[in-house]
């Protein structure tokens, strides 16, 4: 069920038209002039500068960076340890004892144990540098 507007008890009486207040025309502020310019206004007013988020860049020094020039170098002389490591004849011998299908009846490496140890070299490869990683992080 819905009720008329009209027939609730504490309705605020409407004003016709020509019963509203009118300001005389003398009242009516002609110029606006004065509300548009600010006195205390600075037209010359410039915000601060932000503060910068990007620190400004070090200068350069002239003595030689033994960190900077140790991660540069890091991947080549991990590679170079590597190999040398594989190289090594005890490591070829280690290899014979635990693989034994890698290599012939003579002792030279298959094309099976080539495959095998470059799979082996790569392993170690990620191994080392995970644990690098791992170690290295705060």
């Amino acid at each position: 069920m819905s009720t008329n507007i009209n027939d609730l008890p504490y309705t605020t009486p409407t004003i016709a038209p020509q019963q509203q207040a009118k300001l005389p025309e003398r009242d009516i502020p002609r110029e606006t002039i004065q509300h548009a310019v600010d006195p205390q206004a600075n037209v010359q007013y410039m915000p601060p500068r932000p503060p910068d988020y990007i620190p400004p860049a070090p200068s350069p020094s002239n003595r030689f960076d033994y960190n900077k020039l140790l991660e540069e170098f890091r991947i080549p002389i991990l590679l170079s340890l590597l190999y040398f490591i594989f190289q090594l004849d005890s490591f070829q011998a280690l290899l014979r004892k635990v693989l034994p299908l890698m290599f012939s009846e003579t002792g030279v490496l298959t094309s099976k144990g080539i495959f095998l140890k470059s799979g082996l070299y790569g392993a170690s490869y990620y191994i080392v540098t995970f644990l690098m990683e791992y170690f290295s992080r705060p």
